[in-house]
């Protein structure tokens, strides 16, 4: 996962992403849908950036 000092944003339809400076990784999940931040979507975005990492 994201080292301390990471950078992140997220927008209201649950697009995210962010930028790690210590590991030299940056990361974007982009979707279109409402209501913002449900337990779905933050599901989905913790899975994608656990699968990014696993894989460097």
């Amino acid at each position: 996962m994201r080292a301390p000092y990471s950078g992140s944003w997220a927008g209201l339809c649950n697009s995210h992403f962010w930028v790690d400076p210590t590991t030299g990784v940056t990361g974007a999940i982009y979707s279109q849908f409402l209501p913002f931040v449900t337990p779905e979507s933050m599901a989905l975005y913790a899975a994608f950036e656990k699968a990014l990492y696993a894989g460097l």
